[in-house]
């Protein structure tokens, strides 16, 4: 099963919901856009604490970062963290594996 997303703007969006059972293998982050390039924050949240996965990253138009379990592994379901996107400018699709 996968997760997908399409955000495009200067916005927020909780990806993966807290304590949402979801084993991550893998995500891909794409600008979609055509010139800009997009500034993505990836965290996790609890309600208490924010941990960055990156934070301020630059993707240049048309290119992809993936991420994969090395990357990035949390356990959402016992700590009740989230997975948000933090988009400062840009258009990205997220395609999250599972």
């Amino acid at each position: 099963m996968a997760l997908f997303h399409s955000i495009s703007g200067t916005v927020s969006k909780e990806l993966v919901a807290r304590g949402q059972k979801v084993n991550i293998k893998e995500i891909n982050i794409s600008n979609t856009h055509s010139s800009t390039t997009a500034t993505v924050d990836l965290y996790i949240n609890n309600l208490v604490n924010t941990y960055y996965f990156m934070k301020n990253i630059s993707i240049p138009a048309g290119v992809s970062l993936v991420l994969d379990k090395q990357s990035i592994s949390f356990d959402n379901s016992i700590h009740g963290f989230g997975l948000f996107v933090k988009l400062g400018a840009g258009q990205v699709d997220i395609i999250i594996k599972d």
